[in-house]
């Protein structure tokens, strides 16, 4: 008998619906590093106990700096049409953020070429507390203030936790050191 033909569906994850909490993530071991989230109320603290916050359990794991939204961290939950797409909002300002620690300053998809745009930013290799600030400048001169609508949300709700100070980055130095 012939076999049937199997429907194979690939997954995957996109990010949204992931799950993390304070459970799993206070037994978690990392490295010192930085982790960002364009996501809602994970770097809420206010009315909640310490130990209930996501925030302080990923530093309690060993994190140096934890960046997301305090309560509504615009962003696309899902990429759409394609994985570019996402260039909005929280997760603009989180390009913004990580060329500012690295040297590479994102300025979106060339439409003719389709090739990404980079500038080299006038202060490269910050730390992270010096790069969310120049990032959230860099945001609302390129996307303007709304009046208290999404822009506005975006760049106001990001929260740095940790150390302002910590800079994870070590250029090449091109081979030698």
């Amino acid at each position: 008998m012939p076999k049937a033909k199997s429907t194979y569906v690939p997954y995957f994850e996109v990010g949204a619906g992931g799950k993390f909490n304070v459970a799993p993530v206070k037994l978690m071991n990392f490295e010192p590093t930085v982790f960002w989230t364009s996501s809602c109320v994970t770097s809420r603290i206010d009315g909640l106990q310490p130990y209930n916050c996501l925030s302080n359990a990923f530093l309690h794991a060993g994190m140096n700096c934890y960046l997301g939204g305090t309560r509504s961290m615009w962003g696309v939950l899902f990429p759409q049409p394609d994985a570019r797409s996402g260039e909005k909002m929280g997760d603009l300002m989180m390009l913004y953020w990580y060329g500012h620690m690295c040297g590479h300053l994102y300025d979106h998809e060339d439409p003719e070429t389709g090739e990404v745009m980079f500038d080299v930013p006038e202060h490269v290799d910050t730390s992270t507390g010096v790069a969310l600030m120049l990032a959230k400048n860099r945001f609302i001169e390129e996307e303007g203030t709304d009046g208290g609508d999404v822009n506005d949300d975006t760049y106001e709700e990001v929260l740095l936790h940790g150390d302002p100070a910590f800079n994870p980055y070590t250029p090449n130095f091109e081979g030698t050191k």
